[in-house]
């Protein structure tokens, strides 16, 4: 089944029409907080999609006036009076509205939040940035539990469920075994309600699952198409998943549910993990990546959608006519028309753009501080491009103290117990279970749905094997740094060490340990014990080879004796 819809469309103006009582019926006289909680929506609900909207750039999708105080038009309506070149019967020229600029809707939308956002996603998720999964002495499990992740497209998910988790301050995210195959299943916070076993640890017990949803249907009387509402339920607990029959909303009161499928899992355990994006203690969510920015944001929006109405409106300059003589009703302008004056002047009124500079100005200004509060570091092309490692570093010190946050939140606090989870539902299906069958009880089990791994035959052929899990093991995310060196930054990280070696400041242990990070090295003791070994096996083939090498007074290369007497 779907893990919930990332957006829905209409879901703010339906929440505007629950607000003003334009529902019917028995909603048109309730208050507007018990209309939205028929729509579904709890209050952490419209808080959450209130967060997540500003990541979609659709916050200001409910306002009805646009920048220049007409009444918004949608595509369709631009479309169609574009096409005819009127505005034909259905639409409305209200003109100029008379509503403040904090209540319009702006026309250049920036859309900061999702650059932020995304840009931490990078940070954690991105092809190079996710960590290795490690087993400490099994690597039969290690290599059990990377198959199992690979075939879920478990890090291809996280960045879902960091987008769901950066966006709002938390996520759910769980998974299933379907014919075999493992599935990870990405959940929108708006939706779910969950219940935990042990709060502090954010372990879920029980977790529900419910919205609403529009579906397209045609009307058998009219033959038009009307939207319906519909709910969706799902309930996950630590023994059994059970999907519920869509149900109408209708009014919005309690429906009478019945399951339409129900799996009985039976892995003693909710195979859901729940993760807040920042801590926050006592809340079930999190803080997102842009918590504190939003009225800011809001009015970077305003200034660039100002300057924007003043430079346009610059492009086509008013009129001024100075003249004692009568002028007629119409006066055509441009460069193909001319003006007869029989006493006065006529010149274009333009504005100096100064209004538009302060207005950008003022943006830069306030992008800075978004930035700066949401700890994001943005190279521009005015930095220079130069740099070191260290000096990158340095610049982006903030950004990086907040990742390392995010690494303990999305992997000790979400990959690695979902992992757990995994490995041991993996291995409960992978165990014979006794099975009713024609013939008595029979011992049977689920076969996995992963790749085969291959060995080497006696014949050197390559054979098929399934995976099976080892004994189990304590698992290990091994996460890399956020920036590979430079070459320059190797080259003088190797020159330092030498340097330091051979005025004897340091020693051989020291220069691995310094230089291991430089090339990629995890073990240095044993980079070391290597590089030592193999230093020691070229000294013996230079040795080896000296001995063969034929000598001009000793063709036969016969072992001479010392010279005792010159010796005396």
């Amino acid at each position: 089944m779907a893990s919930g819809i990332p957006r829905q469309p209409g879901m703010i103006s339906k929440m505007l029409g629950a607000v003003t009582g334009k529902l019917g019926g028995r909603d048109s006289g309730s208050s507007p907080n018990d209309r939205i909680a028929r729509l579904g929506l709890s209050q952490r609900s419209q808080e959450l999609n209130r967060l997540w909207s500003w990541y979609r750039s659709s916050q200001y999708e409910g306002r009805k006036i646009n920048w220049q105080g007409r009444e918004h038009m949608d595509q369709f309506a631009r479309e169609a009076i574009s096409s005819k070149g009127f505005i034909p019967p259905g639409f409305v020229d209200a003109g100029q509205q008379n509503v403040p600029l904090e209540f319009r809707r702006p026309s250049v939308p920036y859309g900061l939040a999702k650059v932020i956002v995304d840009r931490f996603t990078g940070l954690l998720f991105s092809e190079d940035q996710h960590p290795v999964i490690q087993i400490d002495g099994d690597p039969v499990t290690e290599d059990f539990i990377q198959t199992l992740a690979r075939s879920a497209r478990l890090w291809q998910q996280m960045i879902q469920v960091r987008t769901f988790g950066g966006a709002m301050g938390s996520v759910a995210v769980g998974f299933q075994f379907i014919e075999g195959k493992p599935v990870i299943e990405v959940h929108d916070p708006r939706w779910c309600e969950p219940e935990f076993a042990e709060r502090s640890q954010f372990t879920v017990r029980r977790m529900e699952k419910r919205y609403q949803y529009p579906q397209e249907e045609r009307d058998p009387d009219t033959g038009r198409y009307e939207t319906v509402w519909y709910w969706y339920r799902r309930i996950i607990d630590e023994q059994n998943d059970i999907v519920f029959k869509p149900v109408p909303v209708g009014s919005g009161d309690e429906p009478q549910w019945e399951i339409e499928n129900s799996v009985a899992h039976g892995f003693g355990f909710c195979p859901v993990v729940w993760v807040q994006n920042l801590p926050v203690q006592d809340e079930i969510d999190g803080d997102p990546d842009c918590h504190g920015t939003f009225d800011m944001m809001e009015a970077i929006d305003q200034l660039l959608s100002q300057a924007q109405r003043g430079v346009l409106s610059n492009c086509d300059p008013t009129l001024v006519i100075t003249s004692e003589s009568e002028m007629g009703p119409q006066v055509s302008k441009g460069s193909g028309n001319a003006l007869q004056i029989p006493k006065g002047d006529a010149k274009y009124l333009e504005m100096t753009a100064s209004g538009p500079k302060a207005a950008m100005d003022m943006v830069s200004e306030l992008r800075t501080m978004v930035l700066e509060i949401a700890q994001c570091f943005l190279d521009t092309g005015a930095v220079q491009h130069n740099r070191t490692a260290t000096e990158v570093n340095k610049n982006i010190a903030p950004m990086l103290a907040k990742a390392d946050v995010m690494r303990e939140q999305y992997g000790e606090r979400c990959v690695k117990p979902l992992l757990e989870m995994m490995l041991k539902a993996a291995m409960d299906l992978n165990r014979p279970r006794p099975v009713d069958g024609e013939n008595g009880q029979q011992l049977m089990r689920q076969q996995l749905a992963l790749p085969p791994k291959y060995v080497q035959g006696p014949d050197g052929t390559q054979i098929a094997q399934p995976r099976e899990p080892g004994s189990g093991g304590t698992i290990q995310l091994k996460w890399p740094d956020f920036f590979r060196p430079s070459l320059q930054d190797v080259l003088q990280a190797t020159q330092a060490a030498t340097t330091a070696k051979t005025a004897g400041i340091i020693d051989n242990a020291t220069i691995a340990k310094f230089i291991a990070r430089y090339f990629d090295v995890d073990d240095p003791q044993q980079m070391m014990a290597a590089a030592q070994e193999e230093f020691r096996q070229q000294q013996d083939q230079l040795v080896a080879g000296s001995l063969a090498t034929p000598d001009a007074a000793n063709p036969g290369n016969v072992p001479l004796l010392p010279d005792l007497a010159s010796e005396e």
